[in-house]
């Protein structure tokens, strides 16, 4: 075997070993299989380095392909995916997403799909595996560069991030592509060749084909120095995460609204720091909640207005799935609007015996949630759950208490505005309004020894 070919193979093994040394061996590796050179690659070490042989035969090696239907090969990529995953005995899954053709960018709408189909498959705290190398890295920079980005974008892809619940690991980016395709060349690999890669409309693959050769020929060797640059990089972008966090902290607090981040900014904190400082400590916090922050330009605009604008408004920030927005003095995280659950039916049993708390329904992402209640709840029977935009107009009158609007009630337990038309409310036979789930109760329905009822976040 020649010095290049073995070194090809020690950088793919080095490269996994130092990313996957402390994975859990209890825990699924889930591994974007495009069907390229370079995800080939990646499975083929995976599936035959002799430490990954038990994750293999416990079927806790799995690897996911996207069809994107934009190719006329799209199929037979699929196929070759499967017959690849079958000869390693690789449990294999694919799913097949439909794009716009008319979106404005593609590339991005293709990515977002992908890793919407890739949080339904990888569970909780597992890895999922991409086959990014040291030339995606190097190509990134330079696109980031001609966009004006900050330390963030020009530091490069991160070997390693969360993204909602799972964590994205990237082992391949200290191997170049020429290690990779020595590599598969050395194995006999066969793999297949994405013809949109040529294709030089989009800007990474002009960058590939026509400006970077030409760098890399007038300048010799500088490509290593480039990546030194963007080592230096991440490693400021290290530093000033950990500067940030201790920041970040003293301005958090635990959120438990449903359809909103578990954690919220609590503005009067962030107030104490700079208008310069602001942006840092917004944009920190939503790494840390998986979000991919907005542009630099669209961030400042938006702090501008953050603690300028009227008690009464509500400065909001569309981030992808996600939007960041000011209520009362905190900025929240919610979902995008979701539509309205439709009605359902709700059995309230009697309590007996040793009663724990119970989940009875699923409702807007969260749970009704019944549990025993000594200062007492509602009464048993069948109730009718709608949302509370069906409920406007309404009131009820808790023990003790003069009657209530819904707009009392939200006010009274500072609700937040995106979640008052989606709140579950329950309704008896005749249509009246019997409780708020979780925040009032008729005194009609009153029961010292019945069940309290609450709205949670699974």
């Amino acid at each position: 075997m020649s010095l290049v070919k073995m070194l090809s193979s020690c950088c793919l093994t080095d490269a996994i070993d130092a990313a996957l040394g402390e994975y859990p061996a209890d825990k699924t590796l889930w591994l974007a299989l495009s069907g390229g050179l370079d995800s080939v690659s990646l499975l083929h070490r995976l599936a035959t380095l002799p430490q990954y042989q038990p994750r293999i035969k416990q079927g806790q090696l799995k690897a996911i392909h996207i069809h994107h239907g934009l190719s006329e090969h799209a199929d037979e990529w699929l196929s070759f995916c499967q017959q690849l995953c079958a000869e390693f005995n690789i449990p294999f899954y694919a799913e097949k997403i439909t794009l716009n053709n008319h979106h404005n960018n593609i590339e991005q709408q293709a990515r977002d799909a992908r890793y919407q189909v890739f949080s339904q498959y990888v569970s909780d705290g597992e890895y999922l595996l991409t086959a990014h190398h040291a030339d995606d890295q190097l190509e990134t920079f330079f696109l980031r560069l001609l966009r004006g980005a900050g330390l963030d974008g020009l530091a490069g892809i991160p070997r390693q991030r969360q993204h909602m619940h799972f964590t994205i690991v990237r082992p391949l980016l200290g191997c170049s592509r020429a290690q990779l395709q020595d590599y598969a060349q050395q194995q006999q690999l066969r793999w297949v060749e994405d013809e949109s890669n040529q294709d030089t409309r989009f800007d990474r693959n002009w960058w590939r084909q026509h400006l970077l050769p030409q760098i890399w020929q007038q300048f010799p060797g500088r490509k290593t120095a480039v990546l030194r640059s963007l080592q230096q990089l991440q490693q400021d972008r290290a530093i000033l995460s950990l500067l940030l966090d201790e920041k970040l902290d003293g301005c958090r607090a635990e959120c438990d609204w449903p359809q909103t981040k578990s954690n919220y900014l609590k503005l009067t904190a962030l107030a104490e720091y700079t208008d310069e400082l602001q942006p840092y400590i917004i944009r920190r916090w939503l790494q840390q909640n998986g979000i991919s922050a907005p542009s630099s330009a669209q961030l400042q605009q938006f702090c501008a207005g953050l603690f300028s604008a009227h008690v009464d408004k509500h400065p909001q920030l569309l981030i992808g799935d996600w939007v960041m927005q000011r209520f009362q003095q905190g900025l929240y995280l919610r979902q995008r609007e979701a539509g309205l659950e439709t009605e359902k039916t709700l059995v309230v049993a009697d309590i007996g015996g040793n009663p724990q708390s119970t989940d009875l329904l699923s409702w807007g992402g969260a749970s009704l949630v019944a549990e025993a209640s000594e200062s007492g709840g509602i009464v048993s029977g069948t109730y009718r759950v709608v949302s509370a935009s069906e409920c406007r107009g309404m009131t009820l009158q808790p023990k003790g208490r003069p009657h209530k609007t819904l707009k009392h009630v939200w006010q009274e337990n500072h609700v937040p505005l995106w979640l008052r038309d989606h709140w579950p409310c329950m309704l008896d036979e005749q249509g009246e309004l019997v409780a708020v789930i979780g925040l009032s109760l008729s005194q009609l329905y009153y029961s010292d020894s019945g069940w309290s009822l609450h709205w949670r976040t699974k």
